[in-house]
């Protein structure tokens, strides 16, 4: 079982599922950095709060689910 690689909640996945997946996590890390970029020249709160909300997802579908639901509440007192 050494060219697969234990996913929570996803079962085994092989190693050219897995390459795949690290793509697709490059390709949202990429975007999420450009819209980042784009929201800081904007300059303004609501900004911040979209940035957030994009890292969030991004992380709830790059396998740190738990993570995610346990600061997701946090959005809340942010804008506070």
């Amino acid at each position: 079982m050494h060219n697969a690689i234990m996913i929570p909640h996803a079962g085994i996945i092989h190693a050219s599922g897995w390459i795949i997946i690290k793509k697709i996590q490059v390709a949202i890390t990429q975007e999420v950095s450009t819209i980042r970029n784009s929201l800081i020249f904007a300059n303004n709160g609501l900004g911040a709060v979209v940035f957030i909300f994009i890292v969030m997802f991004s992380l709830l579908f790059m396998q740190d689910s738990d993570f995610v639901w346990k600061t997701f509440p946090l959005l809340g007192f942010i804008k506070r």
